[in-house]
């Protein structure tokens, strides 16, 4: 009947504030009472995190499946097909990275969930971005001006991690420095999105050590020069101390 209202007819494309008639659950009373409501995201955000975080709403992981490559055609057959499979049809919202092949995904799986009538709020909070990937993202940008003494730290600890021999010549400069660090430097790998923090963390610890690493070890320079990436370094110490 709201659709069919000739003097409020309802248009939420134009209007998103509009009020609807819905029936809301009565207070210390049982039964539901019709009710004026709109559709507010901070608001619906709020009840979300509540029933997550302090009603203690539990989860189920339906499945786990692996995809042959990250094409966004794979991608969108691979959640369709569990959908199916699994006979969900309202679905809120599916959390992905930004990744252009999601954004092919995303819009196809919004057309087919509008289509079958499993929309909720006809999708348009479909797509739950991921923030830990954007905040990833934001880290990695700010880091391009210090690239070059990553670089150089990430190479001076890749010669290190290359071989037991080097591993061993560079505990004994640590020890010749006591330093008494139980833990070693810790190895980049661009998979994890927190190992460049620890690369620098633990390389913080072992300043003086890749500094007596310089002065005593001849193929340790001889690593270095060039223009490539992998061969920038060594790093100095006002470069390692900076972080």
């Amino acid at each position: 009947m709201i659709n069919l209202c000739k003097e409020f007819p309802r248009d939420l494309k134009n209007d998103p504030k509009q009020k609807v008639l819905a029936f809301q659950p009565k207070r210390k009373e049982q039964g539901e009472t019709l009710a004026i409501v709109c559709f507010d995201h901070e608001l619906s955000t709020e009840a979300l995190a509540r029933m997550v975080i302090i009603d203690e709403l539990p989860f189920r992981v339906i499945n786990f499946c692996q995809i042959s490559d990250h094409k966004g055609d794979t991608i969108r057959k691979a959640i369709e097909k569990k959908l199916l499979e699994c006979k969900i049809e309202k679905v809120f919202s599916i959390k992905v990275d930004n990744a252009a092949s999601n954004d092919v995904a995303i819009s196809y799986l919004k057309k087919r969930i509008i289509a079958r009538k499993g929309s909720v709020v006809r999708c348009e909070l479909l797509r739950m971005r991921c923030c830990a990937h954007i905040l990833n993202l934001i880290v990695m940008d700010g880091l391009k001006d210090v690239n070059d003494s990553i670089l150089k730290i990430r190479n001076a600890v890749r010669y290190v991690r290359s071989s037991p021999s080097r591993l061993q010549k560079f505990k004994t400069c640590a020890e010749a420095e006591k330093i008494e660090c139980k833990s070693l430097v810790s190895l980049y790998v661009c998979t994890r999105w927190n190992s460049t923090y620890l690369m620098l963390e633990s390389s913080l610890k072992f300043k003086s050590t890749f500094e007596r690493l310089e002065d005593t070890s001849g193929d340790f320079l001889l690593e270095f020069g060039g223009e490539s990436d992998r061969r920038k370094g060594p790093p100095t110490l006002v470069e390692i101390c900076m972080y």
